[in-house]
């Protein structure tokens, strides 16, 4: 497991409707990585380094229909984060 502090990215370009997902990872190459991938396959990719910065950016850019995060972070475990999710966002 990396530990990471990079920037939270903001959404990549994608057509109007295009289904948008957030990816939540401490280590930086696996969130790019699987980001890019996401976007190659037309999604809009919102990402996070912690629980925190994904919680934080959802407040900015509102709910997605779809989250892949990594369940061992520091801090908080990406359970924990679905469990905030689902409390802020039934």
């Amino acid at each position: 497991m990396g530990s990471s502090s990079g920037p939270v990215l903001p959404a990549t370009s994608a057509s109007p409707g295009t289904a948008r997902c957030l990816v939540v990872d401490d280590d930086t190459m696996v969130r790019r990585t699987l980001g890019r991938v996401l976007a190659s396959q037309g999604m809009a990719v919102l990402e996070a380094a912690s629980a925190d910065e994904a919680l934080t950016l959802l407040t900015t850019e509102g709910p997605v229909p779809l989250v892949l995060t990594d369940i061992y972070m520091p801090g908080r475990s990406g359970i924990d984060l679905l469990r905030d999710i689902r409390r802020r966002y039934p």
